[in-house]
C-alpha cells in the first residue's frame, strides 16, 4: 500500500493570500512566485506595496472576497463582519473559526483534524501521514473545509499578528517578522535572506520557535521529516 506525508493546506492560503488581494494571480501579487523571484530590484520595488492601508481596510476586503466566493460559510462571514466592526480579529473569534474547521471536517465522516499552535498563537492543521487513499479523502473533505470556516479569517489574523505593516512582499513580511521577534538584526534584509534561502545556509537556526512562527504568519511554513505528523490511516 502506498504511503504519503504531506504539509496541508499552506499553499492554499499562500496562493488566496496572494491572489485574491488584488484578483491578480499568486505571482503577480508578491512580485514573482517564492520559488522564482529574484534580484533585489524585485524586492525593493515591492517593499512598499501592501496589503491595504490600514487593517481595518484589509479585513473588509477579505469580508468582500469571502461573500463573492460562494464557498464561505454564514459563521466565517459573520465573523468577518463582527472585526470589521472591531477593527480586528478577536483570539476567541479567531480560536472559533479553527474550532468550526475542525467540526466541518468531523461532520463530513473525517477524523478530527490536529493543529499545531505556534508561539504567536498562530494554528496550521497539521501535515498528514497515511496511505494515499486516506490522506487524499481526508484532503477533499479538509480543504474546501478549510475555505468555508477559517480561510479568510486566517489571513487576516496571520497579517494582524505577524504583518502589522501589511507588507505585500512575503519575503519583506518575513523578514520584518524576524526582526520584530530579534532573530536577525535590523540589518538583515529580505534580499540576504533569498541568498541564504538560495544556497540553503541560513545565518539563524531555521528551527528556532520564533522563525517557524514567522514562517506560518507569513504563508510560507516549511515541513520537515522530523515533524510530528496526522496519522489519517492506511
Amino acid at each position: 500500500m502506498k504511503s504519503v506525508k504531506v504539509a496541508a493546506l499552506s499553499a492554499v492560503v499562500l496562493l488566496c493570500l496572494a491572489g485574491c488581494a488584488g484578483g491578480s494571480s499568486a505571482g503577480d501579487a508578491a512580485g514573482q512566485s517564492p520559488s522564482s523571484a529574484s534580484g533585489s530590484d524585485t524586492i525593493t520595488r515591492k517593499t512598499s506595496e501592501r496589503f491595504a492601508a490600514t487593517q481595518r481596510e484589509w479585513l473588509e476586503k477579505n469580508l468582500g472576497f469571502a461573500k463573492k466566493s460562494g464557498r464561505v460559510s454564514d459563521r466565517q462571514i459573520a465573523i468577518l463582519e463582527r472585526s470589521v466592526q472591531a477593527g480586528s480579529i478577536s483570539v476567541s473569534d479567531y480560536e472559533k473559526a479553527w474550532a468550526n474547521y475542525r467540526q466541518c471536517v468531523v461532520d463530513k465522516g473525517q477524523p478530527e483534524p490536529e493543529l499545531d499552535r505556534y508561539s504567536n498563537g498562530l494554528y496550521a492543521q497539521r501535515g498528514l501521514t497515511g496511505s494515499s487513499e486516506k490522506v487524499g479523502a481526508f484532503s477533499a473533505v479538509s480543504v474546501p473545509c478549510h475555505t468555508a470556516e477559517v480561510l479568510y479569517v486566517a489571513m487576516v489574523y496571520n497579517v494582524q499578528i505577524g504583518n502589522p505593516n501589511l507588507y505585500q512582499n512575503p519575503y519583506v513580511q518575513f523578514v520584518d517578522c524576524l526582526q520584530r521577534a530579534e532573530v536577525v538584526p535590523k540589518s538583515y534584509t529580505a534580499e540576504d535572506f533569498q541568498r541564504e534561502r538560495r544556497s540553503d545556509e541560513f545565518s539563524y537556526n531555521k528551527r528556532d520557535p520564533e522563525v517557524r512562527a514567522c514562517e506560518v504568519a507569513s504563508n510560507m511554513a516549511v515541513g520537515y521529516q522530523d515533524d510530528v505528523y496526522q496519522d489519517v490511516g492506511w
